[in-house]
């Protein structure tokens, strides 16, 4: 069985006449080696893999942070302890609030039967 891939993109910004980006790449994958030529705005590149350099490249994380972490600093957001009880307060309050709004109308429609 033989493997080929051949992928390949391209972008250009362009505001007013002024060009602000101009990338493309283009990939050929043989099934044991991978070559990607391109350029990212005037810098060119060359890069050439084997399936080695491919597994190596794969099996690095992206970030070292946790995805929570990076969810927390993306979205700015700070869960202290004091509001993470903040907001279990609120949800038992809504709780209870739900629970004597149910005893209500319960003596609401047993004094209509009356």
């Amino acid at each position: 069985m033989s493997i080929f891939i051949h992928s390949s993109g391209e972008t250009k910004s362009i505001i007013n006449g002024n060009v602000l980006t101009d990338k493309s790449f283009d990939a050929k994958y043989d099934g044991k080696n991978m070559k990607i030529t391109g350029h990212d705005n005037d810098k060119k590149f060359n890069v050439k893999m084997t399936n080695d350099d491919i597994m190596k490249l794969l099996a690095k994380p992206s970030s070292n942070l946790t995805l929570k972490q990076r969810l927390m600093n993306d979205y700015n957001v700070n869960l202290s302890t004091n509001h993470t009880q903040s907001i279990k307060k609120r949800v038992n309050k809504g709780h209870k609030k739900t629970i004597k709004n149910k005893q209500h109308k319960n003596k609401q429609h047993k004094n209509k039967r009356k």
